[in-house]
């Protein structure tokens, strides 16, 4: 069977068999026996060539081609590029080893961004991109980013009834979910009874639905120290009571 050559056709064994191998199409018998030559021959060219790379037109471009036995054969930033990602075929890049992807995953580790990461190491911008993306996955599943990320929120403002298991965690460098749970709960009241107290002492605290402030007759702001349900029977009974409530400010003239 005779091959077909798109372009130019090489003009010896030893270009027609590198020809061949860079398709990929044959096995090492098959172009052995097209090229008329022996199967040991093939070989040897295929192992002293193997970097080799050839250049063929296609219609609308030139592609790269790598000398190899099939697509498989070349590494995987040697291997022929896609005609739609015509950019990468352009960047001589080593790939990575263990070494490589150790560094890697150990920046992504200590929050560097993908383009600081390929600044700084040289590393192949589509797998710093793809790699990225498959430890952002992998971390939303990891219940110890989960479990870290709500501590270091807690461990900003503790208290008395969440100090023990922040000092817990920070001795052991975890919590059991059941101790997870029970300083979630305590945090969740702290900042309830925060919330709370900023009603009564800061007159400018956001009051909840159907709670309302005495207010000042003269200037309008609300008292501190109290705030009354007006839908209740004791409620409306306190806001008739001080309707002409005037603050100590205005009392004073405007001073305390």
């Amino acid at each position: 069977m005779e091959p077909v050559y798109l372009g130019e056709k090489p003009n010896n064994k030893k270009e027609q068999i590198l020809h061949l191998l860079a398709e990929g199409k044959l096995s090492v018998k098959e172009i052995a026996k097209t090229v008329h030559t022996t199967e040991a021959n093939v070989y040897k060219e295929k192992s002293k060539d193997r970097g080799l790379y050839l250049r063929r037109k296609t219609r609308s471009d030139e592609m790269v081609m790598v000398a190899g036995e099939s697509d498989s054969f070349a590494s995987p930033s040697r291997r022929l590029k896609p005609e739609g990602n015509q950019h990468y075929q352009y960047l001589n890049i080593p790939d990575l080893d263990s070494e490589g992807i150790k560094k890697l995953y150990t920046e992504f580790k200590d929050g560097k961004k993908p383009a600081d990461i390929i600044a700084d190491h040289g590393f192949h911008p589509e797998v710093v991109e793809k790699e990225y993306q498959r430890f952002m996955k992998m971390n939303e599943r990891d219940i110890d980013v989960f479990q870290n990320r709500i501590i270091s929120t807690v461990i900003k403002r503790p208290s008395k009834n969440t100090k023990p298991l922040v000092e817990k965690y920070k001795t052991n460098g975890f919590l059991t979910d059941n101790e997870l749970s029970e300083l979630v709960r305590l945090k969740l009241r702290d900042d309830y009874e925060l919330e709370i107290d900023m009603w009564g002492l800061d007159k400018y605290s956001y009051l909840p639905r159907g709670w309302s402030g005495i207010r000042c007759k003269s200037c309008n702001g609300n008292e501190v120290g109290v705030i009354v349900n007006p839908t209740s029977g004791i409620g409306k009974h306190l806001l008739e009571q001080y309707n002409n409530y005037i603050c100590d400010i205005c009392k004073n003239g405007g001073t305390i």
